[in-house]
This record gives C-alpha cells, structure tokens and sequence, in this order.
C-alpha cells in the first residue's frame, strides 16, 4: 500500500526508500472571504501547495475564522510567484485597491507589502524587544487614524460589557462581602519561602524582565512605558507625573 502524504510535509524515513521530493515552495497572493458577512482578507503566504488550507493570519481574519468557523470561508489565489518581492508588490496594490472600494469590509489592518520570516529575518527582528518596538510604533501610528482608533475604542466597550453579560467577568460592586472576606483570608498571613522568593526574583532580572529597558514619557496628564527606539509621540516628554489621589 503506498503511504498517504499529508500536503506539505516530507514523511520520515530512512533515505532512498523512493517518497517523492516536495515541490518547491512560491509566494501566493490570496483572498479569504467570509461567506456569512462578505467581509475578506488578502495577504501572502509561501507554501509548497498554494490550494492549501491556510486562510490568513491576521487579527480580524483569525478572530473572524474562530467565531464563524473555517467552512464559512472560501480562499482564492489571485497570483502565484517565485519572486517574493512581486507577491508583496501585488499584495499591497490589492490591498490599496480594497480599502478605496469597500474599505468597511476589508479586514486588513496593514497596507501589505512586507511579512513572514524572510521579513523578520531580513530586517533582524528576531529579538523580542525589537519586535515589540515594532508592534508598539504600529499600533501607535494607527492610533493617529481617528476612524481606527474609535473602532477600537468601542470594540474593547462592547466586549466588556459581553463579558459581563455572559457572568465570565463580575462586577466588584456584585461580589458579596462574605466572598471577598474568604478571598482576602486565603492569604492573610502566608509567606513565601526564601527559595521561592530567589526564583521569582531571578526570573524578574535584566532582560528576563518584560519591562526591562522602557522609558516613561508623559504628556502631562497620561503616562505611558515605551521602547527607547519608539518615536516620541508629539506633545509628549520622557519621564512621568505623580497622580496624587485627593
């Protein structure tokens, strides 16, 4: 009986024993569409099989995936390139093209036009820190885009209050003073060890530590931590102000 291959993958063996060699991989540019909403996604992905099952990895997309479910999806390969550079070219003029057309049911967040580990390997922004400056210095530009910025702000509303519809979250006005009696009472008096204290330590120092290397800066009113490499944003200065509660 001849082995089933899953698509993609080269199965394990010893060598010579006569499993075809895989194909070689090439850049798809593709568009996911949400059969429920006609919302879509376009981005690029290297594979080795562009009719694969991959739909996208964005955030909207993936939320959207994991809430409808990846039947109610349907993905079609507008181009397919050995050249990386012509997919993200292509890419980012769909994109452009999408946004200008039917901007409210484009998931994309990005323009396009970079990604993927041959990006992140180009650029060097394997280390963590630097991807965070990155993320951190995009998220900030997008906060300049009103329409984003209170698409977000009720986004993070409406979720909220599903989730206190839904009893995941409890108001602490609702919590009884019995419960947060046992609640306190569960640690009044507890102590960690020495060794415990040592490993919560170590694990906290240097570069271990999420917050290590950050700046405050302040407008003032609002303070915030940010990377050292992070563009200062306008009307605001490194350091922070002392809110003192009256």
């Amino acid at each position: 009986m001849s082995p089933v291959l899953k698509t993609g993958v080269r199965p394990k063996g010893p060598p010579g024993v006569g499993f075809p060699p895989l194909p070689p991989k090439v850049y798809t540019v593709y568009r996911t569409n949400n059969l429920v909403n006609g919302k879509f996604y376009i981005g690029v992905h290297k594979t080795s099989d562009p009719n694969d099952e991959y739909l996208g990895s964005g955030r909207y997309i993936k939320a959207s995936i994991a809430k409808y479910g990846p039947d109610k999806f349907k993905k079609t390969v507008l181009l397919t390139s050995v050249d990386e550079s012509v997919a993200f070219s292509e890419e980012k003029r769909l994109i452009a093209e999408a946004r200008a057309t039917n901007k409210s049911l484009c998931m994309n967040i990005h323009e396009g036009g970079n990604g993927g580990f041959s990006y992140i390997n180009r650029n060097n922004l394997c280390d963590r820190r630097e991807l965070t400056t990155v993320a951190t210095r995009a998220r900030l530009n997008l906060l300049k885009d009103p329409t984003w910025s209170k698409k977000l702000s009720t986004s993070l509303s409406e979720g909220a209050k599903r989730s206190y519809r839904t009893g995941r979250r409890v108001p602490r006005t609702n919590l009884s003073l019995e419960y947060i009696r046992r609640a306190q009472a569960k640690w009044t008096g507890s102590k960690h060890s020495l060794e415990s204290r040592r490993q919560m330590s170590s694990k906290k120092l240097g570069p271990l530590n999420n917050q290590y290397g950050t700046r405050w800066i302040t407008d003032g009113t609002l303070n915030k931590k940010v990377w050292p490499s992070v563009e200062l944003p306008e009307g605001w200065y490194y350091g922070r102000v002392v809110l003192r509660r009256r």
